[in-house]
């Protein structure tokens, strides 16, 4: 391709797939003393799977690396070859600078609420280099959900400004991709070859123009697979403004899908059809067309009385699925919203002498039943999944500032 691509697709379409060929064709091409593929993607425990899968291609460590976009922008920070920081850094997580944030509205009273100060600094003061007052009134906030006026700038500007005094010089994670971005987008020669990266739906425009600083503007240089319908963690993208072009032909859409029943394929789409949800760059998206190929059983939704009945309910099905052999324990997953959640099925499991392990772990047992969160479970594949505490009081889990979110901002 003369340029970058995007491959989009809904669940189970070969996304994954598709990408780790794409890695092998890129690997083959290259020269011996070409700069390795980057593969990436957003969670941690996707990369443990493409690590094996990926061995499986003939492809050794030297000719691509596999980070998620957390370690590979601390590798990039701390890499003694570019010297980029006097000394090692690191960056703030969500819940620190969170934390910071209410330190600020503690010193400074302010209607907004911290999840809205961390949103605003992240996904506009940041990104748009705005250091004044003065330049926050002038910038734009198209994508924000939230209305505010000239007052509302002066009064969220007293706040940032003590949000910046009391995080002392430690970098936000959209801080860091800025100042990475900005140093790479000035160097000739690049760390990558080619970059393919997997659930593109998950990144932001700072990671993504991050992603586009790390590899020469050539062909085949950006190779990016990923559903619009699937981001949940409420990132708004656009390639444009993250300096990535796709055009024409170099917009690709996978349809069939090979791992999920239609019967469960058509439950889940019945949910998020009336949900508007747009493309990498603006323009509402669309799942026209997309059909499974395999059929089964319609989902089951079961209620109980008592938290024990469900618990019950739990052990007697894991114990019928792996009666006798029928099915591999390590194909199931029980998955809950929160990471309470989870805890409490590892405590219920241990209880029952049923083996298990953390998908999110480093260590994993292969004949063993997996337990993760939602949110670990993308990008995975199990041939039984049970939820629990399936409820509305969960689901959608209602953080603290539930009730002052849009409707928009409770869809997503």
């Amino acid at each position: 391709y003369n340029g970058p691509v995007k491959v989009t697709g809904g669940a189970g379409t070969g996304k994954t797939v598709c990408a780790l060929h794409r890695v092998k064709y890129l690997v083959d091409k290259a020269g011996v003393f070409a700069a390795p593929v980057l593969f990436t993607t957003y969670t941690r425990s996707l990369t443990h799977y493409l690590r094996e899968t990926i061995q499986s291609l003939g492809i050794t460590a030297d000719q691509v690396e596999i980070a998620n976009i957390d370690k590979l922008i601390l590798d990039l920070a701390n890499n003694t070859q570019y010297s980029i920081f006097d000394t090692k850094v690191g960056y703030l997580t969500a819940d620190q600078e969170k934390k910071i944030w209410i330190q600020a509205i503690e010193a400074i009273p302010t209607r907004f609420s911290e999840e809205f100060y961390f949103a605003e600094f992240n996904e506009i003061i940041v990104p748009l280099g705005v250091e004044s007052l003065e330049a926050y009134h002038v910038a734009s906030r198209v994508g924000r959900t939230t209305r505010i006026g000239r007052k509302d700038k002066e009064e969220i500007w007293q706040v940032v400004t003590e949000f910046q005094r009391q995080k002392a010089g430690n970098y936000s994670k959209t801080e860091l991709c800025i100042l990475l971005s900005t140093f790479f987008e000035k160097q000739k020669i690049k760390p990558f070859s080619s970059i393919v990266c997997d659930e593109i739906q998950d990144f932001s425009n700072p990671e993504l123009r991050l992603l586009r600083s790390l590899a020469e503007e050539k062909e085949n240089d950006l190779f990016m697979v990923g559903d619009p319908y699937q981001n949940i963690y409420k990132k708004t993208q656009n390639f444009s403004k993250a300096g990535i072009s796709i055009k024409g032909r170099r917009s690709r859409k996978l349809k069939i899908n090979y791992r999920t029943t239609e019967e469960i394929k058509h439950l889940a789409m019945k949910v998020v059809s009336e949900v508007p949800v747009e493309d990498f760059d603006g323009n509402p998206e669309n799942m026209k067309g997309y059909l499974s190929l395999m059929h089964g059983d319609e989902p089951g939704y079961l209620t109980f009385t008592t938290p024990e009945e469900e618990d019950q309910y739990l052990l007697d099905k894991l114990n019928q699925f792996m009666i006798n052999d029928l099915i591999n324990p390590g194909e199931i997953c029980v998955c809950s919203r929160t990471n309470y959640g989870v805890e409490d099925t590892k405590k219920l499991l241990n209880s029952a002498g049923i083996s298990y392990t953390d998908l999110s772990s480093l260590k994993k047992t292969d004949n063993a039943v997996k337990v993760s969160t939602f949110h670990n479970m993308k990008g995975h594949e199990f041939k039984i999944v049970l939820v629990r505490g399936m409820s509305a009081e969960n689901i959608p889990f209602k953080h603290s500032q539930y009730d002052q979110l849009t409707e928009k901002e409770r869809l997503q």
